[in-house]
């Protein structure tokens, strides 16, 4: 039986997020960066999502799976950081 979308929202809270250390063309990362920039956020934020969203149309994560919430730092309107 598969599980149904609350199911699959509740995992995807259980997630961490992993720190890789990627070998990557600096045109590609500047790019990246130019992206998330126009929309106000980071270079790796924006390639999770591009990525997620990509592996999804591609089958490779299945398209009940949702994105992890944002749990980086920043700017938190009142929180360590402001």
């Amino acid at each position: 039986m598969q599980g149904n979308t609350a199911d699959t929202i509740v995992m995807a809270e259980k997630i961490s997020r992993i720190t890789k250390t990627i070998t990557i063309d600096p045109r590609v990362w500047e790019a990246v960066e130019r992206k998330a920039y126009k929309i106000n956020s980071s270079g790796s934020r924006w390639l999770e999502n591009y990525l997620f969203e990509n592996f999804q149309a591609m089958g490779e994560i299945a398209a009940t799976e949702r994105k992890l919430g944002e749990l980086r730092g920043g700017d938190q309107k009142g929180g360590k950081n402001s």
